[in-house]
């Protein structure tokens, strides 16, 4: 007797946690938004970031109500490629992204089963959108090497105002934001581009050596100026230092005429100064050097008394 109680007790157990799964549940504050359905029909709708929503709940056991759970955060469609043409009857390729989360969980609920279906509605949203808003902007408004050129945050802003307001009247969801993710050209255009692009550089190229070489030849000029300066300087200077000279030359060759023979002593010396004076040892003949005569004659002041 005693098992079979265990066994009732154990089943009683199960039973009524059985029940209790069937009429809880729970929602998370940070990703929940639940949807109670009785008979199909939305009662309630339960979304975990609002305040003293999260927690335990209680329904109707199935079949009367049955619950629907979404996500609240954030979600990110990354959209296929579009082929788009602009103005000028250009084609081009185009992806985009798009960020976007539930507002009212019970019209998304209506118009489409899952998240995926919702996804799909809100590609082709932003497909059409896109090609509507592109067809009015030309190439260069859309790939350019200057910035300020480029339309794609207006064109980035106008899909996002455009599928918001359609995004939430249809499906309840809120578009949060937009973007533009890759380009694509076909081979012609891309070369058009790169050929535009490398003669933008080339001309940024010629002004910056223009600009260097104005620069150099005032650094030139104003070097030239400065040597032609010096130089007419340093001449005078020279010329200068040449009178002096040759005033001194003339009061020495003066004294000199007055003197001969002191004149060419001391110019004999100082020839035989020179010549001696890397330590060099000379054998020489007296009599053959004229320059040693004063050495061998022994010269004295006498000798160079004046006339």
């Amino acid at each position: 007797m005693k098992g079979h109680l265990g066994i009732i007790i154990i089943l009683v157990v199960v039973v009524l946690a059985l029940l209790v799964s069937t009429i809880t549940f729970t929602v998370d504050e940070t990703q929940d938004i639940v949807l109670v359905k009785r008979f199909q029909s939305t009662v309630r709708v339960i979304d975990g970031r609002e305040t003293g929503s999260a927690g335990l709940h209680w329904k109707w056991p199935m079949p009367v109500d049955s619950i629907v759970r979404y996500d609240s955060r954030n979600h990110v469609l990354v959209d296929s490629y579009s082929q788009l043409q602009i103005d000028g009857d250009a084609n081009i390729t185009a992806q985009l992204f798009c960020t976007w989360r539930i507002k009212d969980a019970a019209l998304l609920n209506r118009t489409t089963e899952t998240v995926e279906e919702t996804e799909d509605a809100l590609s082709t949203m932003l497909t059409t959108t896109l090609k509507n808003i592109m067809g009015s902007y030309r190439m260069e408004e859309i790939v350019n090497t200057d910035k300020d050129e480029m339309k794609l945050d207006d064109i980035e802003e106008k899909v996002l105002d455009a599928v918001k307001v359609q995004a939430m009247e249809q499906y309840g969801i809120e578009v949060v934001d937009v973007g533009i993710r890759e380009l694509g050209l076909p081979k012609i255009i891309s070369q058009k581009v790169i050929d535009a692009m490398k003669a933008e550089r080339q001309q940024e190229i010629s002004r910056y050596e223009a600009a260097g070489k104005a620069v150099a030849d005032a650094i030139v000029g104003r070097a030239t100026a400065a040597k032609q300066k010096i130089l007419e300087f340093a001449k005078r200077k020279a010329g200068d230092i040449r009178t002096q000279g040759e005033a001194r030359a003339a009061e020495s060759y003066r004294k000199f005429r007055e003197q001969p023979e002191f004149s060419m002593f001391l110019r004999s010396l100082e020839t035989l100064r020179t010549a001696l004076s890397d330590r060099t040892v000379f054998i020489l003949d007296a009599e053959t050097m004229p320059i040693l005569r004063w050495l061998r004659s022994e010269p004295t002041l006498e000798t160079f008394s004046p006339r």
